[in-house]
């Protein structure tokens, strides 16, 4: 052992606060996150001895983030604001709905309309976190999709309107009837004037700002034309029907009732 008393002076390295420099195992804040040169002397019986070692005060994340996006069933868009006085920084996020992502700026999809809360876990490559949490209503999403009846090109195409729309709130219909007309019934006809195939998009938007669409491809079939004529006969006597019918390309089957 040492005779005497040993006084021990600090040498933090750098701006802070903290227990005193005599103190001999003090406490010491930084005021700033960096790295420091600290050093103990120790002194007795007029004898002293210097150590210095590195000192590391790694800073802490502040997490925060912003959103864009108003309705369930549309891409909500996150806008990572995290700021870090030194080093960098990794990030979990919690969507409230068993999903996460890892990603700095994420987008996510809503299934449900109503309450969300949305947590951002900003850890630095050193271990300090820092957590910043948002809660927001999403307005309910239509939800667009159509059914249609047998396309051929002599006769109207019938639409029909399926899918949901928000209880409560005024929907609009935009329909495009690949390129050649538009409507804006909920359950439209059209006729398209030649073959192929077609694509049909629905719009359905409602009052609340959501809105849906969906396109559905299908071909325009090539349609036949049934006609006949015949002849007034007295009874007993065979009736001549001629077949007038016709087609603009291929070959036609025939199926004839005669009413009885």
């Amino acid at each position: 052992g040492v005779a005497g008393t040993i006084t021990y002076t600090w040498n933090y390295g750098g701006a802070g606060t903290g227990d005193p420099v005599t103190t001999k195992s003090p406490k010491f804040t930084f005021a700033k996150a960096g790295g420091y040169q600290v050093t103990l002397t120790a002194t007795s019986n007029g004898c002293a001895s210097s150590l210095t070692k590195n000192a590391n005060q790694f800073a802490n994340p502040e997490a925060s983030f912003t959103k864009s996006g108003t309705c369930n069933l549309e891409e909500i868009d996150f806008t990572n604001s995290t700021t870090i006085a030194l080093g960098n920084t990794g990030y979990t996020w919690d969507f409230g709905d068993n999903t996460i992502s890892n990603l700095a700026n994420p987008t996510h999809v809503f299934q449900t309309p109503g309450s969300k809360t949305v947590q951002l876990k900003a850890i630095s490559e050193f271990g300090c976190e820092s957590d910043a949490t948002v809660t927001f209503n999403l307005a309910e999403s239509p939800k667009a999709d159509f059914t249609y009846s047998d396309a051929c090109n002599l006769t109207q195409v019938e639409f029909k309107r399926e899918g949901t729309i928000p209880t409560g709130v005024n929907s609009i219909y935009e329909w495009d009837f690949s390129g050649e007309t538009t409507s804006t019934n909920e359950n439209p006809k059209h006729l398209f004037n030649t073959l192929g195939f077609k694509d049909v998009t629905l719009i359905v938007r409602s009052a609340n700002g959501c809105s849906d669409a969906i396109t559905k491809s299908f071909p325009v079939k090539l349609q036949s034309k049934a006609d006949f004529s015949a002849i007034d006969v007295c009874e007993g006597e065979e009736v001549i029907f001629t077949n007038q019918s016709a087609v603009a390309a291929g070959d036609l089957s025939y199926e004839w009732r005669f009413g009885n």
